[in-house]
């Protein structure tokens, strides 16, 4: 994700017109991935977002970042997708002996 962030503000710098588009583009994509990374697959291809369930492989997209917000809350309704949860706890060998 840091590579594609860092190559849109790179391309953005060289044209200064298109400098808040390019940045407004960015910003829904991380805004969905933020939301929805570990359910779908985001990948940003030029101005179209595509989104792939994690689970079955289901293509969303090609769209906007607004329409494709509508297509994953919809697909999501229908059929939830298995999230992966991250544990912060340390990991342990075994049940925790009492002394």
């Amino acid at each position: 994700m840091r590579l594609y962030a860092k190559r849109m503000i790179c391309l953005s710098l060289k044209d200064p017109i298109d400098d808040y588009d390019d940045i407004l583009r960015m910003h829904e994509y991380l805004d969905l991935y933020w939301h929805w990374h570990d359910a779908y697959h985001l990948t940003l291809l030029g101005t179209v977002l595509h989104a792939r369930r994690r689970d079955d492989g289901t293509q969303l997209g090609p769209s906007s970042a607004t329409e494709l917000e509508v297509m994953i809350r919809d697909d999501y309704d229908r059929k939830p997708v298995p999230r992966r949860r991250l544990s912060l706890a340390p990991a342990t060998k075994g049940p925790a002996s009492e002394t």
